[in-house]
C-alpha cells in the first residue's frame, strides 16, 4: 500500500491549478489510517462535502475518522444560553434544525457514507462551541490531518467543509509533511491541537459529543449505505442481507481445508488453528454454506458463545459484512429478549428462517436463555469461539445435546489442569479436524514472521531468598504426595507454585532489563507491553514502574489497557493504537483473548501465567498481519533460577519445571527468524540444568 510520503503530496493546493479532491483529498485518504477533521461549520451538506473521496479509505476495515464541526447558533440560541438552558440541548436543537434541511440527491448519497462509518463505528462525531466570556458563536478553524501509521499530513487553509467550498468555489489549502525537514514540530503542534480539541481541552471553546438523539435522526434520515459515485468500490456485505462469502474476499487454501474437513466430520469438530489467522472469519464462511444447503428443508438457528462482551461486538462487526443480522445476547435480559422471542417464534414452523445470535457464556448458560433455546426444533448450529472457556462446569451442562452442527474454535483447546473439563469439551464438539500450528501459519502466510529474542534477568537478594524457601517447600509437598506431577497435584502444590510463579513474574529487574532493549525504540509505534497481573514487591507495581519508565523517562505516548479502563476508553485507545496517535498499551490481561490488535510490531513480555495458552494468545496478538507490517518482534523476559544443584532433589525439580518453560522459549526459536541468535541467549540456563539435548515438538 502507498504510504503519504508516496502519494506525491504537494505543500499547497489552489484552485484552477489542482482539482482538490482528486489530487489532494483523494491520495491522502488512500494512504491513511485516521483521518481528523475540524470542518468549522454544521450542516448537512458540509458533512456531505466531507465525505469526497472517502470510499477508498472506507474500504480499509482499520480506518477511523475524528470530525468537529459547529453549530450554527441563532440569536434566540444564543439568547437561551444566556437565560440558562442548558448548552446541550441548545445544541442539539441547533443541530436538529440543520439535520431537517432538504439536500440535493448526490450530496444525501455521500451523506449516506458517512453515516454508514457512524453505524460501523468508523466515525465519531463531535461539536465546538465558542464559550469565551459568555459569548457564543461559530468555531471557525480549519484543520485537517491524515495519518498512515507513520507520516502525518496537516492542511489548513480556506477550503470550507461545505458543498460550494470543496466543488465550487475558489479555494486553496497550506500542507504540511511531516517527513520535510523543519515541519516535524509545526506538524506535530498541530496534531497536538486537535487532540486537545477533542478532549475540550481548548480554552475558550466547549467541545461536546454529538447528541445520541441527534445521530439516531442522521441515521434515520440517510440510511447507511456505500453507494455513491466517486469510486467503483463497493461491499457486498452491506446491501446483501442473504449470507453468503462477499464477493471481494477469496478464502485461503487453508481456511477451505478447515471448512472442509468440518463438513467431512458431519458439521462437528474443533478448529485448533493458531491466534490471528482468521478463526473467526473462516467459521463464518462455514455457516453461510450451511445456510445455503438448509434453507428451503429446515430453518436455521446459528448460535454463537463467547466468553467476552468486546468478542461478541467483533463477531457482530464480521457476520454483519457476510449479511448475517445478528442479536447480541448480553448484560440485562430486556436488551435481547424481546427480539429473541420474536425471532424464535416461528422458526420451529416454517423452513426459510435464519436466526443468528451472538451471546457470550454468562448469558448462554443462564437459564432465561436456556429456557428459550430448549423447545427448538429446527436445524442449530453451536459455535464456542475461545472453545477452552466453554469446558466450565456450567457452560458444558448448558451446551444442547440436539443441536446437530457443533464448532470449537480454540488456539488451545485443550484445558489447562482441567483433564475432565477438556475430555467433555471434545466429546461434546468432537476431536480437532483441522490443525494449524503458529511455523505451518508463517509459512503459509497467515501470520508475519518474527524475531525472538529472549531477556534473561537474575533475581534480586531478597528474591532468592524467597525462592528457594519456595522451592523447597514445594519438594516437600512432592515427596509427601502420591501423585508426582505438580500440574494434578494439591491445592497446596498448586498454591506454592502460584506464588513463586508470581514471584518470578514481578522480579525487580525485570523493568530496568526492560529500559535498556525499549530504549533504542522509543520513537517507533506499535508496542505492547504485557506486565504481572499480581504484583509480588513491596514497591509499586510492575505496571506503574513500566508507565514510569515509559512516560516519563523516555518521554513515549503510552497508556495503560487494563479492566479499570471501561469498554468505550478501551475501544478508543485501541483505535489510537491502531493509527500510531498512541505508541504503546501496557497490559495485564484485557489484551490476551480476542482483541484485535494487527498494528503491532513489537511486544515485550514480562510475565505470563502457569497456563501456557496466555503466551500462545500474546504471541498471536502480536504476529496477526496488517498493511505494512513485514514481520514482528517478541522480547521474553525470563527469570535465571538460583544454582540448587547440591540440593539433588530440589534440582530435579527444578530441571522438571524449568524445563517446561525452556520448552515454550525454545519453540519461539525454532519457528524465528533469528533462530541461533534466540538459542544462544538461552544457552546458560539449558547448560545448567543439563538440557542442551532438549528440542521443541
Amino acid at each position: 500500500m502507498v504510504r503519504l510520503r508516496d502519494a506525491g503530496i504537494s505543500p499547497f493546493y489552489r484552485t484552477g491549478t489542482h482539482d482538490l479532491v482528486k489530487d489532494f483529498y483523494r491520495p491522502c485518504l488512500e494512504a491513511s489510517v485516521r483521518y481528523d477533521r475540524a470542518v468549522g461549520y454544521f450542516s448537512s451538506t458540509s458533512l456531505a462535502a466531507a465525505s469526497a473521496g472517502l470510499k477508498p479509505f472506507i474500504s480499509r476495515p482499520d480506518a477511523r475518522m475524528r470530525l468537529i464541526a459547529s453549530p450554527a447558533l441563532s440569536d434566540e440560541d444564543i439568547e437561551a444560553i444566556e437565560e440558562g438552558l442548558d448548552l446541550r440541548e441548545v445544541v442539539r436543537a441547533a443541530v436538529d434544525r440543520q439535520i431537517a434541511k432538504d439536500v440535493p440527491s448526490g450530496a444525501a448519497q455521500r451523506l449516506q457514507l458517512l453515516t454508514w462509518l457512524i453505524a460501523n463505528d468508523r466515525l465519531d462525531l463531535r461539536l465546538a462551541v465558542v464559550h469565551n466570556d459568555q459569548r457564543y458563536g461559530i468555531y471557525h478553524e480549519k484543520l485537517g490531518i491524515f495519518s498512515d501509521g507513520y507520516d502525518h499530513v496537516v492542511y489548513t487553509g480556506s477550503a470550507n467543509e461545505t458543498k460550494s467550498g470543496l466543488l465550487a468555489n475558489f479555494e486553496s489549502v497550506e500542507v504540511f509533511r511531516s517527513w520535510d525537514a523543519g515541519e516535524t514540530d509545526r506538524v506535530q503542534r498541530r496534531r497536538d491541537d486537535f487532540e486537545n480539541l477533542w478532549q475540550d481541552r481548548t480554552v475558550g471553546l466547549r467541545v461536546l459529543t454529538f447528541p445520541e438523539a441527534s445521530q439516531r435522526e442522521l441515521l434515520e434520515r440517510y440510511e447507511p449505505s456505500l453507494a455513491g459515485d466517486d469510486t467503483e468500490w463497493h461491499d457486498p456485505g452491506t446491501t446483501n442481507r442473504t449470507p453468503s462469502i462477499p464477493t471481494h474476499v477469496e478464502l485461503r487454501d487453508y481456511q477451505k481445508d478447515a471448512i472442509r474437513s468440518w463438513w467431512d466430520n458431519n458439521g462437528r469438530g474443533i478448529w485448533e488453528m493458531a491466534t490471528g489467522t482468521g478463526k473467526t472469519f473462516t467459521a463464518l464462511a462455514a455457516l453461510s454454506k450451511l445456510w445455503e444447503v438448509t434453507k428451503g428443508e429446515r430453518s436455521l438457528a446459528v448460535v454463537v458463545t463467547v466468553p467476552f462482551q468486546h468478542l461478541a461486538d467483533q463477531w457482530s462487526t464480521e457476520a454483519k459484512a457476510f449479511g448475517f443480522s445478528p442479536i447480541l445476547a448480553y448484560e440485562s435480559k430486556s436488551r435481547w429478549s424481546e427480539q429473541l422471542d420474536a425471532e424464535f417464534a416461528t422458526l420451529n414452523s416454517r423452513t426459510d428462517q435464519l436466526v443468528f445470535v451472538i451471546a457470550v457464556n454468562a448469558t448462554f448458560a443462564s437459564r432465561s436463555f436456556q429456557d428459550r433455546l430448549a423447545p427448538l426444533r429446527c436445524a442449530i448450529a453451536i459455535v464456542a469461539d475461545e472453545a477452552h472457556t466453554a469446558g466450565a462446569e456450567k457452560m458444558l451442562n448448558a451446551l444442547p445435546e440436539h443441536a446437530h452442527y457443533r464448532l470449537g474454535l480454540s488456539a488451545t483447546p485443550d484445558r489447562h489442569m482441567d483433564d475432565d473439563g477438556t475430555a467433555r469439551l471434545r466429546g461434546y464438539f468432537g476431536s480437532t479436524v483441522y490443525q494449524l500450528g503458529l511455523k505451518a501459519a508463517i509459512e503459509l502466510g497467515a501470520l508475519v514472521p518474527y524475531r525472538y529474542y529472549p531477556v534473561v534477568v537474575q533475581l534480586t537478594d531478597d528474591e532468592l531468598d524467597e525462592y528457594v524457601e519456595l522451592s523447597r517447600k514445594i519438594v516437600s509437598v512432592l515427596v509427601h504426595n502420591s501423585d508426582p506431577d505438580p500440574d494434578t497435584s494439591s491445592d497446596a502444590l498448586k498454591m506454592l507454585l502460584f506464588k513463586r510463579a508470581r514471584l518470578i513474574g514481578s522480579a525487580a529487574n525485570k523493568v530496568p532489563a526492560l529500559r535498556t532493549v525499549l530504549e533504542p525504540h522509543r520513537r517507533d509505534p506499535y508496542t505492547l507491553v504485557y506486565c504481572s497481573d499480581r504484583d509480588h514487591s513491596a514497591d509499586s507495581p510492575q505496571l506503574e514502574q513500566v508507565i514510569q519508565l515509559m512516560g516519563h523517562e523516555l518521554g513515549m505516548h503510552a497508556n495503560t489497557f487494563t479492566s479499570e479502563e471501561d469498554r468505550a476508553t478501551r475501544k478508543e485507545l485501541l483505535q489510537r493504537f491502531a493509527s500510531a496517535d498512541l505508541q504503546a498499551l501496557v497490559a495485564i490481561r484485557c489484551l490476551d483473548e480476542g482483541v484485535d490488535v494487527p498494528a503491532t510490531r513489537r511486544a515485550f513480555i514480562l510475565a505470563s501465567s502457569q497456563n501456557p495458552r496466555q503466551f500462545v494468545q500474546r504471541r498471536g496478538r502480536v504476529l496477526r498481519r496488517a498493511e505494512g507490517k513485514d514481520h514482528a518482534e517478541i522480547y521474553d523476559f525470563l527469570v535465571s533460577p538460583p544454582d540448587l544443584s547440591d540440593d539433588r532433589s530440589i534440582f530435579e525439580m527444578e530441571r522438571r519445571l524449568v524445563g517446561r518453560e525452556l520448552m515454550r522459549a525454545m519453540e519461539l526459536c525454532s519457528a524465528s527468524l533469528n533462530p541461533a541468535e534466540s538459542l544462544e541467549a538461552l544457552r546458560p540456563l539449558r547448560q545448567r540444568y543439563d538440557l542442551m539435548s532438549m528440542v521443541p515438538d
